[in-house]
């Protein structure tokens, strides 16, 4: 009986996307025996155990068959030791990691795509954070936004726990290499920083977000709009609603 491979891995991908994870694990299990292991299928199984949170089988399975040389295998599993919460073992398994040359050409060639290298920088970062070294969790949210500036969770983490002064959010932000057609995300992220330093600027973004005419821009900018107003003071946001 001959049972396509390729077919397999279709299989696996529709049960990851249907949320059926179980059955995902059974057929994940199934292609890497017939593959004998190739690489891309003991990921794709990696993968099936991380989703079915069985994240000690995912490590077993990549440590004993996974290519560590490769970013995207070691990557998945630092995510399973996070997950069990071994962020001693999983900071040993990333390393301190270098910002080189190659990230930032991995970031000019994906498009849309987040840096595996920022995500990488960002897992240093909730390691550190977890083991409470403050200042070195700063650096890595702080490197992975450096390295692709399309990673949120990196600058959600810098905002939302108040890692940074305001004086800090604004000069990190002018830093960042966004591409042009990311300006918005730029923006966006202005928004969302502390509006001490920027009462005199945020306005002007608000209507650089608004002067495109189609209905995404729009909703940007009325996003954005929401944002500025949860951050200021009542009494503030009072007095403009009664100008």
């Amino acid at each position: 009986m001959v049972i396509d491979p390729n077919q397999l891995r279709s299989l696996v991908q529709d049960c990851i996307a249907k949320h059926l994870y179980s059955t995902a694990v059974f057929y994940a299990d199934k292609l890497v025996t017939l593959t004998d292991y190739a690489p891309g299928d003991v990921y794709l199984l990696a993968q099936t155990y991380y989703v079915s949170r069985q994240h000690r089988r995912g490590i077993m399975l990549l440590r004993s068959h996974g290519i560590m040389e490769d970013v995207r295998f070691l990557y998945l599993t630092a995510k399973c030791l996070a997950e069990v919460e071994e962020w001693d073992e999983c900071l040993t398994l990333l390393g301190d990691g270098e910002l080189d040359d190659d990230m930032q050409e991995e970031r000019r060639h994906q498009g849309w795509d987040v840096s595996t290298h920022a995500a990488v920088w960002l897992l240093r970062g909730k390691a550190f954070e977890a083991l409470d070294n403050r200042q070195r969790a700063i650096t890595c949210y702080t490197t992975a936004l450096r390295v692709d500036p399309l990673c949120q969770e990196a600058f959600a983490a810098l905002i939302d726990n108040h890692m940074v002064t305001n004086e800090q959010e604004l000069a990190l932000l002018d830093s960042l290499p966004f591409a042009e057609q990311d300006r918005w995300i730029a923006l966006v992220y202005r928004a969302k920083c502390k509006k001490y330093l920027q009462h005199n600027t945020l306005e002007q973004h608000l209507q650089e977000l608004q002067q495109p005419s189609d209905n995404q821009d729009t909703t940007k900018a009325d996003q954005m709009q929401g944002d500025y107003q949860q951050q200021q003071p009542a009494s503030e946001h009072s007095a403009q609603q009664q100008q």
